[in-house]
C-alpha cells in the first residue's frame, strides 16, 4: 500500500526533524567541548570563568549576609 504525503504534512515533518537535529546539537555542543576541548587553553579559560563565577556567587552571598 502506498502512502501519501501532501506537501504541507511533508514540509512540516522535514521542519520538525531539522528542528529536532539543531536542538539536539545545540544541546549537546557544550557537553562535548567539555568532554573533547580542542586546547588546552580552553580547559583553563573553562576552568578560570567557573572559579570567577563561584567567586562572584561567594561575594554577593557575604554582601547579602551583611544586609541583614
Amino acid at each position: 500500500m502506498l502512502a501519501y504525503i501532501d506537501p504541507f504534512t511533508g514540509s512540516v515533518i522535514l521542519q520538525v526533524l531539522a528542528a529536532g537535529f539543531l536542538g539536539f546539537v545545540a544541546f549537546f555542543r557544550p557537553i562535548w567541548a567539555w568532554m573533547f576541548p580542542r586546547r588546552k587553553q580552553d580547559v583553563l579559560d573553562m576552568l578560570e570563568e567557573k572559579d570567577s563565577q563561584a567567586l562572584s556567587e561567594d561575594s554577593d552571598d557575604t554582601a547579602a549576609g551583611e544586609q541583614k
